[in-house]
């Protein structure tokens, strides 16, 4: 299973499968996840984990990346996700957005 591993608020190591993976955030200089069970903290950086990154997983600005099994609508240009945040796609990648979400 894929997945990264990530700290939680105590710096206890956990595993996120990616799947499970709703958004992952550039916060200050670390990155949060937030999954379905748990949210923590990503020890990787954005170059490394764009280059692992699967298909359902889409980088929309230069601070986010969501999971597109967990987006609700798409009002240009904001995405909604079923958790209820609303996140905006840039300009820069709002036509790799469009694209793989029409092939979901």
């Amino acid at each position: 299973m894929k997945g990264f591993s990530a700290l939680d608020s105590h710096d206890k190591p956990f595993w996120v499968p990616t799947d499970g993976i709703v958004t992952i955030q550039l916060k200050g200089h670390v990155f949060s996840v937030q999954s379905v069970n748990k949210n923590g903290l990503l020890p990787k950086n954005l170059y490394e984990m764009v280059m692992v990154l699967p298909d359902n997983l889409v980088r929309i600005n230069k601070n986010t990346i969501i999971n597109l099994n967990y987006v609700k609508e798409f009002r240009k240009p904001n995405v909604v996700l079923i958790t209820g945040d609303i996140h905006t796609v840039s300009r820069r990648n709002l036509a790799n957005f469009r694209q793989r979400f029409a092939n979901l």
